[in-house]
């Protein structure tokens, strides 16, 4: 539906428009403002006080109250009579008012040439940034406000700290994004809030600021089905948390179960049960390096229960590196390459060096390729191969990793050829079809021919809001013991 001077619209030259959270939508216009009610506007008529009649910025209170920034001054509008004009003589950078906002706390932002004036009820404070006219404001809650400016957009974020008098003070933060780090363009011309997301409009581009959000994870699965084991399963939890500054924390918890295990003695009398099973825990962090390419690392602490004697426990830690590198030759073309499983052997019997067990040191890496993106729809290929690489010797202790590449890999004497060294690396492809981030279907493959394992995976997955659900199943061609093995996953956002 249109709107003109038939309407109640003072003007039909739209300067500015405004909806609070009760749903009262404010216009501001070349001549004047008026309020929107009842299926028609009201003009503001104690406006006519003021010495100019446009109207730059508009905005209403939860109580009606109506601010409007104008090129003389700010105008506090209560009801039809009451006008009062806020200038830089009570507080304000400049008289000429370009942006105006409330903020979830109530405090009352007003941005002009040269920077902004804060309000929070009591006192004015002044925040000034020469040469710049400031254009609008998001209001991102948690005390965080985001500025459009003509030279580029910035965050303030209020902490509240004990000063040395053990007064609590609110000391603001303000980090700017810009045209020389990462804005496409330095001219502001809009700016919104939107969930964790932030919509950057300049003269060149939208940008979207999408800011990390912490999630979690938990999947279960049945561990090798056609052993018909119940008992036999694998469950894990995962947690991220993002930071703005300094890179990623995370860390999870991976159970596997073994099963309950009969205790039976020199007879072969059954004299009890025991329970089985090994713990990963890790700590993990990223970092981003540059735009494209990020590192990052696990540490990890496992303990593994085979028999009943607790003094038989399997004990051990390790590290995971890994390095991604994004945008490879062309647009949307990643690459991964990571380090696993780096850390002293495992000995359950005894501390003879000799009896321990070197854990799985792996090297795995790959490609993720999205040759379509589009809001509705999303195509994305992976290939990835890994090797693992031990080295186990029967009468001295296991090598450790670096040893192990030398002796399995470089100066290999057992005798192995060239294609059996190539068989030990067992390969990975992917296909993930989504649909308006909601519908995923997936299909993959995997070849491992030293083990003589081929299966065939396929996935689907649902999201709806910020929780997503996802299930896979395994098919074996030749029947290997992971057949008929499926997933199920929940992952979380906040």
């Amino acid at each position: 539906k249109i709107f003109s001077l038939i309407d109640g619209l003072p003007s039909e030259h739209i300067v500015s428009l405004s909806v609070n959270d009760r749903g009262v939508i404010a216009v501001g216009t070349d001549n004047g403002a008026a309020i929107f009610g009842d299926g028609a506007f009201k003009a503001i008529t104690s406006i006519s006080k003021l010495d100019s009649k446009r109207i730059n910025c508009i905005t209403v209170s939860t109580t009606g109250v109506v601010y409007a920034g104008t090129p003389a001054g700010l105008a506090r509008i209560s009801g039809d009579t009451s006008c009062s004009v806020i200038t830089s003589k009570e507080g304000l950078v400049s008289d000429n008012v370009t942006a105006v906002s409330l903020d979830n706390e109530g405090n009352l932002w007003v941005g002009g040439n040269g920077g902004l004036a804060l309000f929070n009820g009591t006192v004015w404070k002044r925040y000034k940034f020469p040469g710049t006219v400031v254009r609008g404001f998001a209001d991102a809650k948690g005390s965080k406000m985001w500025i459009a400016t003509n030279d580029g957009a910035i965050r303030y974020e209020a902490t509240r700290v004990t000063n040395a008098k053990g007064e609590v003070v609110t000391v603001p933060h303000w980090k700017p994004f810009h045209g020389h780090n990462v804005l496409k363009g330095n001219d502001v011309c809009g700016i919104a809030v939107s969930d964790k997301n932030v919509w950057i409009a300049t003269e060149s581009a939208v940008n979207q600021y999408n800011r990390g959000q912490i999630s979690g994870t938990f999947f279960w699965e049945m561990l090798l089905p056609s052993l018909k084991l119940s008992d036999l399963w694998h469950a894990s939890v995962a947690a991220v948390f993002p930071t703005e500054e300094w890179g990623t924390i995370g860390g999870f918890f991976n159970y596997l179960n073994f099963g309950k295990n009969d205790i039976t003695n020199q007879n072969g009398v059954v004299e009890g049960q025991y329970n089985a099973g090994e713990f990963v825990g890790a700590l993990s962090y990223g970092l981003p390096i540059t735009k494209n390419f990020s590192l990052g690392a696990n540490v990890k602490f496992a303990r593994s229960k085979l028999t009943n004697d607790n003094s038989e426990v399997g004990r051990t830690f390790a590290v995971d590196v890994g390095l991604l590198r994004r945008n490879v030759i062309i647009k949307r073309l990643d690459f991964g390459f990571v380090l696993m499983n780096m850390g002293p052997a495992v000995s359950y019997i005894s501390t003879n060096a000799t009896e321990a067990n070197p854990i799985p040191f792996t090297v795995r890496t790959g490609f993720s390729y999205t040759p379509l993106q589009t809001p509705l729809h999303s195509l994305m290929l992976t290939v990835e191969a890994d090797r693992e690489i031990v080295r186990q010797n029967p009468n001295s202790k296991p090598d450790n990793f670096v040893r192990a590449i030398y002796d399995d890999v470089i100066n290999d004497t057992s005798g192995e050829t060239t294609k059996d060294e190539f068989e030990k690396i067992t390969l990975h492809g992917g296909l993930e079809y989504c649909y308006l981030n909601f519908l995923a279907l997936r299909i993959g493959g995997m070849i491992d021919v030293a083990g003589d394992r081929y299966e065939m995976p396929f996935g689907l997955g649902l999201k709806y809001g910020n929780i997503g659900v996802d299930w896979s199943y395994i098919y074996s061609p030749n029947k290997r013991p992971r057949d008929g093995q499926w997933r199920v996953s929940v992952n979380t956002m906040f």
